[in-house]
């Protein structure tokens, strides 16, 4: 007797199994399944790209003379905690014996550190963090309506 209802139980749960496999809700769930499984694969991969892809927008190529700039930069403003002119800033990295190429250096260092989007550059105030930025605050009395010449305090 057990045996038979054990057997019945079984035939039919395959026929349950069955009529649900032929339901659009039994599709969409094995499609979705598949879908993040699939997407799980990839995904990994995907940060990885984006990662590298990040790092190359912030300093270009790693090696190439732009990141070296961009990367010399970076440090120079964050040791001295303000904006600095872009002649300021292509002293400074001659200094440290980075070379610039470019028959004009100055215009070289700026083209590099113009399309970064680490700095942004204020007219008459040089180029700064953009972390530094802050755009709540505004002096109105100031030509640009930004106030910070020196990086907040830390």
């Amino acid at each position: 007797m057990q045996d038979s209802a054990l057997k019945a139980a079984e035939e039919e749960a395959e026929v349950l199994r069955a009529t649900i496999a032929q339901t659009s809700e039994a599709r969409r769930l094995a499609v979705l399944e598949k879908f993040i499984a699939e997407y799980r694969s990839i995904e990994p991969v995907q940060r990885i790209v984006a990662d590298v892809f990040h790092s190359r927008l912030k300093y270009g190529r790693p090696g190439s003379a732009s990141a070296i700039v961009i990367e010399g930069t970076e440090t120079y403003l964050r040791k001295i905690k303000r904006r600095a002119t872009s002649r300021e800033i292509t002293d400074e990295l001659k200094r440290q014996g980075i070379k610039i190429p470019g028959q004009i250096p100055n215009a070289t260092v700026a083209s590099y550190l113009s399309t970064s989007q680490l700095f942004d550059n204020v007219k008459g105030e040089g180029y700064g963090l953009v972390e530094w930025r802050s755009d709540d605050k505004t002096d109105a009395t100031r030509p640009n309506g930004r106030l910070p010449l020196v990086a907040p305090n830390e």
